[in-house]
């Protein structure tokens, strides 16, 4: 169904083209499937599951600090398999029933809502890490925020033909997460505290050599580095 859905669209893909391209019969399908909503549902879930899945297995994970962690997810999120154009163009194919399809809608919502809920203990662990916890409605904005950001560079990646334009995104994603609310600032606000002091350290991003060596750990603030090593 995935298949058929990029070729022909989702409306215009029958239960028998299906079954023609998996090599089974149109009854077995209808004996999974008792309606061709169905199958599409059963696909879409499929689709968000591949996109997805690497983002899952890195939030799952309990190996290394809180910002080795969030650095690994950013690059599973931004880099392939998620990445790909014909994942991006079955997404799309998708997402534009949720307006008319209420069980598209209904499971995009969820899928959303899951992958949110699974960020934000690694958003609350970050911060906690800089000293700098954060309450329950800051932990959801923030990672509303977070996956705005990775939610375009995703797209960007999954339309860029080059390994190297796919890693200049990863290195971006990382950047923007660090410049943005994790420096220092209250990342709902953009204040640093009521007191406009700052509480911790903020992230700072340190290249190693090769590809994948994208870390972050707490470091000095561009400004404080200028002051420490100025005239």
């Amino acid at each position: 169904m995935r298949q058929r859905g990029h070729e022909l669209g989702i409306q215009a893909t029958s239960v028998r083209a299906v079954a023609a391209r998996a090599g089974v019969s149109n009854g077995l399908i209808r004996h999974h499937f008792d309606a061709k909503a169905n199958l599409i549902v059963a696909a879409y879930r499929r689709t968000i599951e591949l996109i997805t899945a690497a983002s899952m297995r890195e939030l799952t994970s309990t190996e290394g600090t809180p910002h080795e962690r969030l650095r690994r997810f950013i690059v599973a999120t931004l880099d392939a398999p998620a990445s790909d154009y014909r994942m991006l163009s079955l997404w799309a194919t998708f997402v534009s029933q949720s307006r008319v399809d209420p069980l598209i809608a209904a499971v995009r919502d969820q899928s959303y809502l899951d992958l949110r809920r699974a960020t934000e203990p690694l958003i609350a662990a970050v911060f906690e890490a800089e000293g700098r916890p954060l309450s329950a409605g800051e932990v959801e904005n923030t990672t509303i925020i977070v996956h705005a950001v990775l939610d375009g560079l995703w797209i960007e990646a999954c339309l860029n033909e080059t390994p190297s334009g796919v890693e200049k995104l990863i290195q971006l994603g990382i950047t923007r997460l660090q410049s943005s609310w994790m420096s220092g600032c209250n990342p709902v606000t953009g204040w640093v505290n009521a007191n406009n002091t700052r509480r911790s350290a903020p992230i700072a991003m340190v290249q190693g050599a090769g590809k994948r060596s994208h870390s972050l750990r707490p470091g000095p603030s561009p400004l404080q580095a200028a002051r420490e090593t100025g005239p």
